[in-house]
């Protein structure tokens, strides 16, 4: 399938000899290759005519384009077809003649798109052109032309956009032919269709030259180039020259005409011709005159602009020196070098690599690297080249490193490993040793490994300088150890670690040992000791049998005190107050001061009655008292247990026992003892007759008692209550009516603590003696949860349940008579209706018609058969008015309408 996309026809401009080549009837058509949606392989074809001639001498012509320069050699006036790829380029095709190449023509295509879319125009567009003299014929002001155009659409498509260069000329409807004037100005003009809905729905026609066709004679200028050219010398203006080009065509003239530039004959040249001219660079503006060769009215006057001329006048430029000095050498002392260009005025200068090219425009420029460069001076106003130097830059980095000479002395290597190294000097170097961060200005240096050392070595000449690393072993054994810090054994320190610090070599065993004879040797790196004294550690290597040893001193500065409390009395009671003073002596007999001791105490059945600091101690009852003294600077202690004694006998003991049951202060206090030893007692200031005390409620109670030596007791005694038995049921329930539900009771207590538990009322539960039951909803009702534990105590707890119940009565609204088991009349109800108490039937007019007091709930026999007094009724809509009793006894009066059908 091809669209057309281009094309001309029927307008040709006539030449004859000596030259005329044209192409004329142009159509440039797109091809899909028949995939309308693949633009892959779309294709253009040129297709045209190539009409004209040179002359009897030559009658052939070749076809070009950009990128083809010879497509073949071919006679005029034949037919040709061109295949161009769709590749979205412009392309200019011309036809030159075979002998004289200023005799051409050419056409410029349009872009060549793809063509492959889901739109296309129908392929028989036709565009005419038509000249009009608007009955003017010696006047071409008024000519215009008229561009006829028809677009067949299968569619139903509103239309389509005309453009003409560019410019809307409206929206033109589908399969109708519609038309166009447009003004004689003498140019080709470009005419674009375009579907109103689908911009991709288009294609594009160059229409023939609008010349006038008033006058007997027209010519115009088709095409002109000027060109300055400066001949490869852009500061030489004086061989500059222009190149013209330009293409002189007509309208009813002869076959050529004379050319006037600045009124001097030119030359003749044929129309349609391409005219090459080149002359000398005069002035800017040149006057051109056209006159046809044998119509000497027919001219055309024209003023062609020359481009500014193309070359620099540089000989009035001032002249300037500019010279860089001796070449640059680069060392470590001076790696880099800054040259700067001298400021010359009104000129530019610039700084050249002449390896790489790079250039700099700055005024000074730092190098660092050697190389060929120039400095290049350009006059400010229009870049007339000035002077220009080079310089030459080298770099000197030699340098030698040091050799060196190590030599090991005579020594026990397990111990130590002595060196000596030696320097082997070069001339014009300098060296030093690097040992330690010091500088050592000598040629041979002693040095004991292990050790790293640098040599370093100087180029007086150019300053470079490096260095050597020597890296020295040490001995063959362990080198020195460093420990932790070691602590001192004291009272408040019972024992001290001793360990290395950093980081354990590998390959090394570590060994412990205290200073004794047949000392035992623990290995590790960590050695816990407890004893003062000198222990040894000792370092070994495992593969050289080389080993260190180490000793460190542990010191022991513990302190033994004494303490006793020389004056402890006899207490008549047993609870009975008393008072001593305590004191610590050291091992030499001194005492140390109360103030220097801190006390700890403590006490079996006796009571310390102060927390005075000491060392004069309060206390109350007979008993062990414990007493700790610690000295304050070292935390050194002594102590001892002090041991009181009352005449009399064991202080009296009163038990008690809790409330059995929450809330029912039912508790129990009374004397564990013989009753003969109290001579009398009271309880919360209150005498007792007796030596029980009952019905207590939970609390705290003071019992003073009076034994028969007349020691006084004081016992603070605690009740303690009962938990409360609580019994947790949940809130009220609502059911519906026959829905069950289960009810489930949490009590804070076990089962085996319990004695009893259950519900009621034991008849609506499903089981009496159960945490859990299922209940049946059919009634409101209230159920109770009773529970007793072991001790007697009794709780109970309630829950409501209501229920919800649903009246649904029914009537039917049609009956057939003549349809067995749908022919009786009778409510119906749910499980909540109890009876029907009476039904009434009206006829329309309000007469009752049947009536029954019988419960026929359910019952359809027992209804209303349709009939009075066993005629059977006719057909049509009755009412009925009926009163239905529910589960509550309350009455209710319902009512419908009944269709009676056949």
């Amino acid at each position: 399938m091809c669209l057309y996309v281009w094309s001309t026809c029927g307008v040709a401009l006539a030449q004859q000899a000596p030259c005329m080549s044209h192409i004329d009837s142009l159509r440039i058509l797109c091809y899909d290759n028949l995939t309308p949606l693949d633009s892959t392989d779309d294709f253009y074809h040129l297709c045209f005519w190539v009409l004209g001639g040179s002359g009897s001498d030559t009658d052939s012509f070749h076809i070009s384009w950009n990128g083809n320069q010879d497509a073949g050699h071919f006679a005029y006036g034949t037919y040709h077809e061109l295949q161009l790829p769709s590749s979205g380029l412009q392309y200019t095709v011309y036809a030159t003649d075979q002998q004289d190449a200023h005799c051409i023509d050419s056409f410029i295509t349009p872009a060549l798109f793809s063509c492959s879319a889901p739109c296309r125009f129908d392929t028989s567009v036709h565009v005419e052109i038509h000249c009009n003299n608007a009955t003017t014929i010696n006047n071409t002001s008024d000519d215009y032309y008229s561009v006829s155009f028809e677009i067949a659409s299968i569619s139903t498509k509103p239309g389509y956009y005309v453009y003409i260069d560019g410019d809307s000329m409206g929206i033109f409807s589908y399969n109708q032919l519609n038309y166009i004037n447009r003004p004689a100005d003498t140019l080709h003009h470009v005419i674009e269709f375009r579907d109103t809905r689908e911009d991709a729905c288009f294609f594009t026609t160059l229409l023939g030259r609008f010349v006038p066709c008033s006058a007997d004679c027209y010519i115009e200028e088709q095409y002109l180039t000027i060109e300055c050219d400066n001949k490869g010398t852009a500061f030489d203006p004086s061989d500059d020259q222009i190149h013209i080009v330009s293409v002189i065509t007509d309208y009813k003239g002869s076959d050529s005409f004379n050319l006037y530039i600045d009124e001097v004959l030119a030359g003749t040249h044929g129309y349609g011709d391409t005219i090459r001219l080149t002359l000398p660079y005069t002035s800017d503006t040149l006057t051109i005159k056209m006159e046809d060769h044998d119509k000497y009215d027919c001219v055309l006057y024209r003023a062609w602009s020359v481009p500014p001329a193309c070359s620099i006048d540089c000989s009035q430029i001032p002249g300037i020196d500019v010279d860089l000095g001796a070449d640059v050498v680069l060392t470590c002392l001076s790696p880099c070098t800054t040259l700067v260009a001298e400021k010359k005025p009104g000129y530019n200068s610039l700084w050249k690599n002449l390896k790489t090219g790079e250039s700099s425009a700055d005024d000074s420029i730092r190098l660092c690297t050697p190389g060929d460069y120039a400095l290049v001076y350009t006059y400010s106003a229009n870049g007339c080249p000035g002077a220009e130097d080079t310089l030459k830059i080298t770099i000197d980095t030699a340098l030698i490193l040091p050799k060196i000479e190590v030599q090991a002395n005579d020594s026990d290597h397990c111990i130590s490993a002595p060196y000596l190294l030696i320097l082997k000097v070069e001339a014009e170097y300098s060296y030093y040793w690097r040992y330690q961060s010091q500088n050592w200005y000598q040629d041979s240096i002693n040095i004991e490994g292990p050790a790293i050392v640098w040599a370093v070595v100087q180029n007086n000449r150019n300053g470079c300088s490096d260095s050597l690393l020597i890296n020295l072993k040490g001995p063959l054994g362990p080198g020195p150890v460093k420990l932790l810090p070691i602590d001192t054994l004291s009272c408040q320190q019972k024992e001290v670690l001793l360990g290395i610090e950093g980081t354990v070599v590998p390959g090394l065993e570590y060994q412990w040992a205290k200073e004794e004879i047949n000392p035992s040797w623990w290995s590790g790196t960590r050695f816990m000791v407890h004893q003062a004294g000198q222990y040894r550690l000792r370092v070994k290597d495992k593969t050289g049998g080389c080993s260190r040893d180490t000793v460190v001193n542990v010191t022991d500065l513990t302190e033994t005190l004494y303490l006793s409390a020389p004056e402890t009395p006899l207490l008549t009671c047993a609870q009975d107050s008393f008072a001593f003073t305590a004191k610590v002596t050291k091992q030499d007999g001194t005492e140390v001061p109360a103030e220097n001791l801190t006390f700890l105490k403590g006490a079996t059945n006796g009571r310390w009655l102060n927390s005075e600091p000491g060392p004069i101690f309060k206390a109350k009852g007979a008993g062990d008292y414990i007493l700790t003294a610690i000295r304050k600077k070292d935390g050194c202690t002594a102590s001892d247990t002090i041991e009181v004694q009352a005449r009399a006998g064991q202080p009296l003991v009163w038990q008690t026992k809790d409330e059995s049951c929450f809330d029912k202060n039912d508790g129990l206090l009374f004397l564990d003892g013989p009753s003969e030893q109290v001579l009398e007692w009271s309880l919360d200031g209150e005498p007792q007759p007796s030596l029980r005390a009952d019905g207590l409620a939970p609390g705290q109670y003071l019992v003073k008692s009076k034994d028969t030596l007349g020691c006084v007791y004081d016992t603070l005694l605690t009740i303690g209550s009962a938990e409360e038995l609580k019994i947790q049921i949940g809130a009220d329930v609502q059911l519906q009516y026959g829905e069950t539900a289960q009810l489930r009771a949490e009590v804070n207590r076990s089962l085996t603590e319990l004695i009893s538990y259950g519900w009621l009322p034991e008849e609506k539960v499903s089981c009496t003696s159960c945490m859990e039951v299922w209940i049946e909803g059919i009634e409101d009702g209230l159920f109770i949860f009773k529970a007793v534990d072991q001790n007697g105590c009794e709780a109970e707890a309630s829950i409501r349940v209501e229920i919800e119940r649903n009246v649904i009565i029914t009537a039917p609204n049609i009956i057939a008579q003549d349809i067995s088991g749908n022919n009786q009349f009778t409510l119906y109800g749910n499980e909540q209706v109890k009876k029907v108490n009476e039904i009434k039937v009206f006829d329309r007019w309000g007469n009752a018609i049947w009536q029954t007091t019988t419960n026929c709930l359910n019952q359809p026999s027992l209804g209303w058969d349709g009939t009075i007094n066993g005629t059977r009724i006719e057909t049509g809509v009755y009412t009925f008015v009926a009163e239905v009793e529910i589960f509550s006894g309350e009455k209710k009066l319902v009512s419908g309408d009944i269709t009676w059908v056949k």
